[in-house]
Protein backbone atom coordinates (compact mmCIF):
# COMPACT_ATOMS: atom_id res chain seq x y z
CA UNK A 1 0.00 0.00 0.00
CA UNK A 2 2.87 2.37 0.82
CA UNK A 3 4.43 1.81 -2.60
CA UNK A 4 1.19 2.58 -4.37
CA UNK A 5 0.77 5.84 -2.43
CA UNK A 6 4.30 6.90 -3.43
CA UNK A 7 3.55 6.16 -7.08
CA UNK A 8 0.35 8.21 -6.90
CA UNK A 9 2.24 11.11 -5.31
CA UNK A 10 4.93 10.92 -8.00
CA UNK A 11 2.24 10.93 -10.69
CA UNK A 12 0.46 13.92 -9.13
CA UNK A 13 3.69 15.93 -8.80
CA UNK A 14 4.64 15.02 -12.39
CA UNK A 15 1.26 16.19 -13.66
CA UNK A 16 1.51 19.33 -11.52
CA UNK A 17 4.93 20.15 -12.97
CA UNK A 18 3.73 19.72 -16.55
CA UNK A 19 0.65 21.87 -15.84
CA UNK A 20 2.83 24.56 -14.24
CA UNK A 21 5.12 24.49 -17.28
CA UNK A 22 2.12 24.88 -19.61
CA UNK A 23 0.80 27.79 -17.53
CA UNK A 24 4.20 29.51 -17.60
CA UNK A 25 4.41 29.08 -21.38
CA UNK A 26 0.88 30.44 -21.79
CA UNK A 27 1.76 33.41 -19.56
CA UNK A 28 4.85 34.16 -21.68
CA UNK A 29 2.80 33.97 -24.89
CA UNK A 30 0.12 36.28 -23.45
CA UNK A 31 2.83 38.69 -22.28
CA UNK A 32 4.40 38.75 -25.76
CA UNK A 33 0.99 39.28 -27.37
CA UNK A 34 0.11 42.14 -25.02
CA UNK A 35 3.46 43.83 -25.73
CA UNK A 36 2.86 43.85 -29.50
CA UNK A 37 1.00 46.95 -30.73
CA UNK A 38 -2.52 46.23 -31.95
CA UNK A 39 -2.74 46.21 -35.75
Amino acid sequence: MGKRQKNVLATITGVGKSIARDLIEMGCIIKEMSQEPAP
